[in-house]
């Protein structure tokens, strides 16, 4: 079982009480689980720190960014993407020497028993054009099993974090606030859902996606468009969207949010409903993110003109060498 081992939809119960089998993918009940030692809580506290200290690039004058591009137009890096990995994956080692280190600038290393997964800005165009909405993501596989999140938005200053098994929560920087329990909306019906979409770096998929949009935006109260999967789909672990479509997504994208998501209540799997696990060597999926209670009826929609046909074909493992 991997990211989006996903849940059924029981819709009779609340947000606490669902956990059932999405097709074959087990997702546990939320909050319920083993409660954390005090060593996991102090590795998610240095965690939440490192990933504050290195959000203060993100939000750096972008006119003193050096971009580049990468696989198109719509996929930058810049030197504080780099800058930002380099720092997190020193400090990462540093806190689990023997874990490996996946990350969008950096991926030599093969899954181990501890592997961390790393984007250390999800939202670079964003960040590139000054508009404010972009997130340092990190999460931590055990055995290849989702273990821990931490996304961090330094324009809001809020940190979304969780842990396997205790639920999802968001901490405000700029309070003494308690940090908040996250859960996902208890929406039932598409016709009252706010969706979020991602578009893809490679072009040649627009006109399947904008047709996908389109199909759902017909059925949705709205739709929006971001810019970062990580915090779109924070987002929907948080109530504030319903659900996050977006054709392809590459492992250090979705492995934070979506266990957010998960202990949140939520579902995330591919466009055919079934369960995504990156540790087995998936290079990239489609992704449906949900409340759970509108999982089917979109992958419904998803199903019609041929998307989850042409999004299974582009899917594909890559070496774990």
């Amino acid at each position: 079982m991997g990211i989006g081992a996903g849940g059924g939809m029981l819709l009779g119960m609340d947000n606490q009480d669902r956990g059932a089998v999405h097709r074959g993918a087990l997702r546990v009940p939320v909050g319920q689980g083993p409660m954390r030692t005090t060593r996991e809580i102090s590795l998610r506290e240095r965690v939440i720190e490192l990933a504050v200290e290195v959000g203060t690039a993100v939000t750096m004058d972008p006119d003193i960014l050096s971009v580049s591009l990468k696989s198109s137009l719509g996929d930058l890096v810049t030197n504080a993407d780099l800058a930002i990995q380099t720092r997190l994956f020193e400090g990462l080692h540093d806190l689990l020497p023997n874990a490996s280190l996946l990350g969008e600038e950096h991926t030599t290393q093969a899954w181990s028993e501890d592997t961390w997964v790393v984007d250390p800005v999800d939202g670079t165009t964003n960040m590139v054009h000054g508009f404010p909405h972009a997130a340092v993501s990190i999460a931590l596989f055990r055995s290849g099993e989702p273990h821990m999140a931490i996304i961090h938005n330094p324009f809001s200053q809020s940190t979304y974090f969780a842990t396997s098994g205790s639920g999802s929560f968001v901490r405000d920087h700029r309070s003494n606030k308690p940090d908040r329990r996250l859960r996902a909306s208890l929406t039932r019906q598409l016709q009252s859902s706010l969706v979020s979409f991602g578009l893809p770096y490679d072009r040649s998929e627009a006109d399947m996606v904008f047709a996908t949009m389109s199909r759902i935006f017909d059925r949705c109260q709205d739709i929006r468009r971001t810019g970062s999967a990580a915090l779109d789909i924070a987002f929907v672990a948080q109530g504030r969207l319903d659900a996050h479509v977006e054709s392809s997504l590459r492992p250090w994208d979705v492995a934070a949010s979506g266990i957010l998501l998960t202990e949140a209540g939520g579902v995330v799997t591919d466009w055919a409903g079934r369960s995504i696990c990156w540790s087995e060597g998936l290079e990239s999926s489609s992704v449906l993110a949900s409340n759970s209670m509108i999982h089917e009826e979109l992958l419904a929609l998803l199903g019609e003109g041929g998307a989850v046909s042409y999004t299974r074909d582009r899917s594909s493992p890559t070496s774990a060498e």
